[in-house]
């Protein structure tokens, strides 16, 4: 089979699409045959080596979306479409420490596959498992947040970013969503955002004390600066940090220290899983489907042209998920 295979951190432009053995099935492994997946940040800063990746060499990608093509004890037909969002078993995280989502098969434990109906596009579902298993964790299960409340998502125009908004938006709640570009403003407002709001930073000034729950994906140097937009006793989620992952070190503490800089009753806690359950991605994908949840996909990508994709999606230009589909073109 074909695979793109990183062997070491140097970049986008590094990744070489070769001929590699198909995978071998561990014990409840399923065999998926991949269809689409998303490009994201996090791939692009990993193979540029500012987030450490396992080892090298490897396969990356995170997430997917395909169909069962063997499954040995008989659990799933072949051609059940499936998701896949991260995990690959409970020590074993996909296009981290375990072959990851840029091929055309991969190997997945049973119990971390997603199976699913539907008759939406395969660039379509690609864009939904990563960002709506983490959105709808941060929100809805972290933060416990409800129809009527004012939610801010700091780093909005992420794959996460809008999979918050547009539930957010469902559920009957206010959105105030930031970005750093000034074009994007009105994209944010076309997806449903209440309040578009140009990220300079310092965005406190503007909204201090007035929402119910933060969803912060945008690292520590602004954490403080979202906090104080949160009401008391509201709730602030910190999920990830877009553009400051050479920030991240395993062990270290934030400073200043959080006593310094969260403010009197206010919540700050965090998510790193577990990611809601089969059920779940039924519902997202019926929910694309009815129009009741909203995804942009920016462009579509073959898979020979991979790295083009994650070209794209450094540069950070367009609105939207960035997806390679196989046979596409």
């Amino acid at each position: 089979m074909q695979a793109y295979v990183a062997k070491g951190p140097d970049g986008v432009e590094a990744l070489s699409l070769l001929e590699v053995p198909m995978p071998k099935l561990q014990d409840d492994d399923v065999l998926v045959r991949v269809r689409a997946f998303p490009i994201n940040t996090g791939m692009t800063e990993q193979l540029g080596g500012t987030l450490k990746a396992a080892y090298f060499p490897f396969v990356p990608g995170n997430e997917l979306v395909g169909e069962i093509s063997n499954d040995p004890l008989g659990r799933y037909a072949p051609g059940t479409k499936v998701a896949v969002a991260f995990f690959n078993g409970e020590m074993r995280l996909t296009g981290l420490n375990d072959q990851g989502a840029y091929a055309e098969y991969i190997a997945v434990n049973a119990n971390y596959v997603f199976p699913f109906e539907s008759d939406l596009p395969w660039p379509v579902l690609a864009a939904i498992p990563g960002a709506f298993a983490t959105a709808w964790d941060a929100l809805l299960y972290v933060s416990q947040a409800q129809e009527g409340q004012s939610v801010l998502i700091r780093g909005g125009t992420s794959g996460v970013g809008l999979a918050v908004a547009t539930i957010a938006k469902a559920k009957g709640m206010t959105v105030a969503s930031t970005t750093r570009d000034e074009s994007k403003l009105a994209s944010l407002r076309a997806h449903g955002v209440n309040d578009p709001v140009l990220d300079n930073r310092e965005i406190s000034g503007k909204l201090e004390s007035q929402v119910d729950v933060a969803v912060h994906l945008t690292g520590f140097s602004t954490l403080g600066d979202t906090l104080q937009c949160v009401k008391p006793f509201g709730i602030a989620c910190m999920v990830g940090v877009l553009g400051e992952y050479e920030t991240v070190h395993t062990g270290s503490l934030v400073s200043p220290h959080p006593v310094d800089y969260v403010p009197h009753a206010v919540r700050l806690t965090s998510r790193r899983g577990p990611y809601p359950g089969r059920k779940e991605m039924q519902d997202w994908v019926d929910g694309v489907a009815a129009g009741t949840y909203q995804m942009p996909i920016d462009k579509v990508f073959p898979y020979e042209e991979t790295v083009e994709a994650l070209k794209r999606r450094k540069s950070q230009i367009g609105f939207g998920r960035i997806i390679v589909e196989m046979g596409h073109g």
